[in-house]
């Protein structure tokens, strides 16, 4: 397996540094053992390879400090956080969306968000996104308020057009959708939020985002009383998704119509 192969010469490499004379190299080294093991957890034993991705670059983390290379270190953070919020699915789901957020807000300390705008506003954007999880186990308005906070800072530096611009935007609309103060606001702004993305997720392109976009929004028509928009919403992801093959999902919106239906 290619994957095997490229583990054991990266070990090799390792091997023959004294991390202590080359630190940098030998954290480069590391962090690309983390990449491997991250992919190869897409394959296989996710839970093992995943932990063993973690282990690398916390690994590079010790041998990298910001001083010694801002990029590798803002790099091997993300990367860090990114393999947090996958280890939260099979594994410690509090204490890895903590972890999560601990890496991204250590990156961004260190990117100066007006030469490298765009990983800056990456870096809130899954800021927002880790805190929109945090809000589904503790705090809840605690957190959406942070996903909101960090989701306004991306947007600052997030131009419009891009998918980026569009998971922001999901991102967004679902903070507001979920808000209970400034609740009319907030519906307004999920409602825009939504529909910005729907500029960039298209049936063809992202069906997926697609559909998922037109289901959220469609709660937003249900929460102010639009139900025949909410309905045209949820006929339309159904519509992509059964296009796409996920029937279960496309199921889950045809209740919702039904209920809906029956309930005039």
């Amino acid at each position: 397996m290619v994957h095997g192969r490229m583990i054991r010469a990266n070990q090799e490499a390792l091997n023959k540094l004294d991390p202590t004379a080359e630190p940098l190299a030998y954290a480069r080294i590391q962090y690309e053992l983390g990449n491997l093991y991250a992919d190869l957890a897409q394959i296989e034993s996710p839970t093992v390879n995943l932990g063993l991705a973690r282990d690398a670059y916390e690994s590079a983390l010790r041998h990298c400090s910001p001083e010694l290379s801002v990029v590798d270190y803002v790099l091997i953070q993300n990367s860090l956080g990114n393999l947090s919020i996958l280890l939260s699915e099979v594994e410690a789901r509090l204490e890895n969306l903590q972890k999560a957020v601990h890496a991204f807000e250590a990156a961004l300390q260190h990117i100066n968000p007006q030469t490298s705008g765009g990983v800056y506003a990456a870096a809130q954007i899954n800021r927002g996104h880790i805190y929109t999880l945090l809000a589904e186990i503790q705090d809840r308005d605690h957190y959406l308020n942070l996903a909101l906070t960090a989701y306004d800072q991306a947007l600052l530096y997030c131009p419009p057009g891009q998918v980026a611009y569009a998971t922001l935007q999901f991102g967004l609309g679902n903070v507001c959708r979920q808000l209970t103060q400034n609740r009319s606001q907030n519906l307004q702004r999920a409602l825009t939020a939504y529909q910005e993305a729907l500029q960039i997720y298209t049936p063809l392109d992202a069906p997926l985002p697609y559909a998922m976009t037109q289901g959220n929004l469609g709660l937003v028509y249900q929460a102010l009383d639009d139900l025949p928009a909410a309905i045209s919403c949820w006929k339309e992801a159904a519509g992509v998704l059964m296009a796409f093959g996920a029937m279960d999902e496309a199921q889950m919106y045809l209740e919702q119509i039904a209920a809906v239906e029956a309930g005039k």
